[in-house]
């Protein structure tokens, strides 16, 4: 799984250096629907999560039986979800144009419809990390980020397309990497039927985890959109180099929930089985030292990312002093992530309110300091938004651990 999401953050990262050509504000607006998606697919985490749980403690025919049913039934309900909000950007279009400084709607469609991509793809993804197929989980994601970048590439380098045609590409990918999902589990999704799908069990085994999980995607992607909408039109310019900088600094995150993927399913099963397990301080150990070596060499070569990202753009290379702010304000998330898996794979849920209030306290923060952002220079503005981000992330932190250390109730 670390070779697979090396590979993977690697193409995924490229689709920047082809994304970056598309001209000023335009890469801007790009990489803040592309946060907005981490957003709006915050749902996607909790159904991966339920399907891990229940795909790991499937140890009868008929739990495998009530598995299957409870895919098509998620499925089947998302696409009311994606039609609901289909409605939704109908009537309120006009205002999202506004909020996101978009001269056009096309974007926007491309973005919903991705988000639906987004919401079907954890449940084959579950499915898989439940199962511990961790070779094709890790394939998936290779061919993820291959697509995504072939797309993207074609729209942008050969096409000449725009903040559209980019995320034109981004919705083909992962259509491409649905699709390929879908056949891998054919055998799951064409099996003996008769399984009951209990719709108001799952959600209740859902909300919870989906809140636990939601609070690390809110630190994670809540600052680009807030931050373009922060800013008044005479300073988008200077979004792409915050855009840019933000990239290097997730990537950081994302480098390390390999571990958080392969703990899930352990911890699920050993808490269906009993079994004790020391994974938990083997994945929080290995979160912790390659995260430190990474913000290290951040704050050490702050340039080299940018150059190896962004070749042949040198402009972007003047967002190389946010590159170490960001990396430290995204650190603690790395460990975070791995305890709230930890907490949310074993059923102990009482974190969640906490976790949960941490996450509104940085949103509320923010748009505290909204009016004073929009009147400093833009760098400024950066820095106080990832100073923020750095000490939510230390909270979010601190209140896993809490609940991590806690004896598990009897």
């Amino acid at each position: 799984m670390l070779i697979a999401t090396a590979v993977s953050g690697g193409l995924m990262s490229l689709v920047h250096n082809s994304a970056g050509r598309i001209g000023k504000d335009q890469y801007g607006l790009f990489t803040a629907l592309l946060d907005t998606l981490l957003l709006l697919s915050i749902p996607a985490g909790g159904v991966q999560g339920v399907f891990a749980q229940m795909s790991a403690s499937a140890v009868t025919e008929s739990q495998r039986r009530d598995l299957r049913a409870a895919v098509f039934g998620v499925l089947r309900a998302s696409l009311g979800l994606g039609a609901v909000l289909g409605v939704v950007l109908v009537l309120g279009q006009g205002g999202l144009m506004r909020a996101w400084k978009s001269d056009g709607t096309a974007i926007l469609w491309m973005t919903l419809a991705t988000a639906m991509t987004w919401l079907w793809s954890p449940v084959f993804a579950g499915v898989l990390q439940g199962r511990q197929d961790f070779f094709w989980l890790g394939n998936l994601s290779m061919m993820s980020g291959f697509s995504r970048l072939t797309a993207v590439t074609l729209a942008v380098v050969v096409g000449g397309s725009m903040a559209t045609g980019a995320m034109a590409g981004v919705l083909a990918g992962s259509l491409i990497t649905l699709v390929i999902a879908a056949w891998v589990l054919r055998g799951v999704l064409c099996g003996e039927g008769g399984g009951v799908f209990d719709l108001v069990g799952w959600v209740k085994r859902l909300l919870p985890m989906t809140f636990g999980l939601a609070a690390g995607s809110v630190m994670l992607s809540f600052d680009t959109p807030f931050m373009r909408g922060a800013l008044d039109s005479a300073n988008l310019g200077a979004m792409d180099l915050y855009a840019a900088a933000g990239r290097i600094g997730r990537a950081l995150v994302m480098f390390t929930m390999p571990m958080s993927l392969v703990l899930f399913p352990r911890v699920a099963r050993s808490a269906a089985t009993g079994e004790d397990t020391g994974v938990l301080r083997l994945a929080l150990g290995a979160t912790l030292g390659t995260g430190l070596m990474a913000a290290l060499a951040c704050t050490l070569m702050p340039e080299l990312p940018l150059r190896i990202l962004y070749a042949g753009q040198p402009g972007f290379l003047r967002a190389s002093p946010l590159v170490p702010w960001f990396a430290w304000s995204m650190l603690p998330l790395t460990a975070a992530y791995t305890l709230v898996n930890s907490l949310v794979a074993r059923g102990r849920f009482a974190a969640v309110p906490w976790l949960v209030a941490v996450a509104l306290g940085y949103v509320a923060a923010l748009f505290l300091q909204r009016a004073h952002l929009g009147r400093v220079p833009p760098m400024e503005a950066f820095r106080q938004v990832l100073l923020t981000l750095g000490f939510f992330s230390t909270l979010l932190l601190a209140v896993a651990a809490f609940f991590s250390m806690r004896p598990a109730p009897r």
